[in-house]
Protein backbone atom coordinates (compact mmCIF):
# COMPACT_ATOMS: atom_id res chain seq x y z
CA UNK A 1 0.00 0.00 0.00
CA UNK A 2 1.09 3.56 -1.00
CA UNK A 3 0.92 6.74 1.16
CA UNK A 4 -2.14 8.51 -1.11
CA UNK A 5 -0.50 11.70 -2.51
CA UNK A 6 -2.64 14.71 -1.49
CA UNK A 7 0.16 17.13 -1.79
CA UNK A 8 -0.59 17.71 2.00
CA UNK A 9 2.35 17.97 4.29
CA UNK A 10 3.08 14.74 6.31
CA UNK A 11 3.16 15.66 10.14
CA UNK A 12 5.97 14.25 12.38
CA UNK A 13 4.31 11.81 13.79
CA UNK A 14 3.27 10.23 10.50
CA UNK A 15 7.27 10.66 9.15
CA UNK A 16 8.59 8.86 12.17
CA UNK A 17 5.99 5.88 12.27
CA UNK A 18 6.33 5.45 8.30
CA UNK A 19 8.74 7.14 6.68
CA UNK A 20 11.71 6.66 8.78
CA UNK A 21 11.85 2.97 9.62
CA UNK A 22 11.28 2.10 5.50
CA UNK A 23 14.12 4.52 5.34
CA UNK A 24 16.36 2.63 8.15
CA UNK A 25 15.51 -0.41 6.24
CA UNK A 26 16.65 0.70 2.97
CA UNK A 27 20.01 2.09 4.93
CA UNK A 28 20.71 -1.55 6.54
CA UNK A 29 20.00 -3.15 2.91
CA UNK A 30 22.43 -1.22 1.30
CA UNK A 31 25.25 -1.42 4.19
CA UNK A 32 24.20 -5.47 4.23
CA UNK A 33 24.25 -6.52 0.66
CA UNK A 34 24.57 -3.24 -2.02
CA UNK A 35 27.46 -1.76 -1.10
CA UNK A 36 30.06 -4.59 0.21
CA UNK A 37 29.21 -6.02 -3.30
CA UNK A 38 29.93 -2.97 -5.13
CA UNK A 39 33.27 -2.93 -3.51
CA UNK A 40 33.90 -6.43 -3.20
CA UNK A 41 33.94 -6.28 -7.08
CA UNK A 42 35.52 -2.86 -7.22
CA UNK A 43 38.24 -3.89 -4.91
CA UNK A 44 38.89 -7.75 -7.00
CA UNK A 45 38.36 -5.95 -10.60
CA UNK A 46 40.82 -3.64 -10.16
CA UNK A 47 43.50 -6.16 -8.63
CA UNK A 48 43.37 -8.86 -11.07
CA UNK A 49 43.16 -5.62 -13.87
CA UNK A 50 46.47 -3.67 -12.27
CA UNK A 51 44.02 -0.77 -12.57
CA UNK A 52 43.80 0.67 -8.60
CA UNK A 53 46.67 2.57 -7.42
CA UNK A 54 48.12 1.47 -4.12
CA UNK A 55 45.83 2.71 -1.09
CA UNK A 56 45.24 2.01 2.30
CA UNK A 57 41.51 -0.02 2.12
CA UNK A 58 39.76 2.62 3.94
CA UNK A 59 40.13 5.13 0.94
CA UNK A 60 39.00 2.87 -1.18
CA UNK A 61 35.91 2.58 0.70
CA UNK A 62 35.61 6.17 1.17
CA UNK A 63 35.66 6.56 -2.65
CA UNK A 64 33.19 3.87 -3.14
CA UNK A 65 30.59 4.96 -0.71
CA UNK A 66 30.84 8.66 -2.30
CA UNK A 67 28.98 6.75 -5.44
CA UNK A 68 26.38 6.15 -2.85
CA UNK A 69 26.51 9.49 -1.01
CA UNK A 70 25.96 7.04 2.24
CA UNK A 71 27.08 7.14 5.64
CA UNK A 72 27.36 3.44 7.00
CA UNK A 73 26.50 3.06 10.82
CA UNK A 74 29.11 0.17 11.35
CA UNK A 75 32.47 0.32 9.36
CA UNK A 76 33.57 -2.79 11.04
CA UNK A 77 30.65 -5.16 10.14
CA UNK A 78 30.97 -3.45 6.26
CA UNK A 79 34.54 -4.60 6.32
CA UNK A 80 33.92 -7.85 7.47
CA UNK A 81 31.33 -8.36 4.94
CA UNK A 82 33.55 -6.77 2.10
CA UNK A 83 36.30 -9.59 3.55
CA UNK A 84 33.55 -12.22 3.27
CA UNK A 85 33.05 -10.96 0.06
CA UNK A 86 36.37 -10.86 -1.15
CA UNK A 87 37.56 -14.95 -0.14
CA UNK A 88 33.82 -16.30 -1.54
CA UNK A 89 33.69 -14.91 -4.74
CA UNK A 90 37.26 -13.43 -5.59
CA UNK A 91 39.49 -15.66 -3.66
CA UNK A 92 41.13 -12.73 -2.43
CA UNK A 93 42.32 -12.39 1.50
CA UNK A 94 43.24 -9.00 2.84
CA UNK A 95 46.97 -9.64 4.04
CA UNK A 96 47.17 -5.83 5.01
CA UNK A 97 45.00 -2.71 5.15
CA UNK A 98 47.54 -0.17 4.91
CA UNK A 99 48.35 -0.01 1.87
CA UNK A 100 45.63 -2.85 0.86
CA UNK A 101 47.32 -6.20 -0.19
CA UNK A 102 46.12 -9.45 -0.94
CA UNK A 103 46.59 -12.97 -1.01
CA UNK A 104 45.31 -15.33 -4.24
CA UNK A 105 44.03 -18.44 -2.86
CA UNK A 106 42.15 -20.73 -5.84
CA UNK A 107 38.67 -20.74 -4.59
Amino acid sequence: MFIKNSNNYICDNDFERLIEPHVRMIDEYLETYIIPEVIAFYLASGYFTTSLYEEPLMVHITSILQTFNHKVSDMKQLKYNIRQLLIKKYGLIIINEKPLQFKFRII
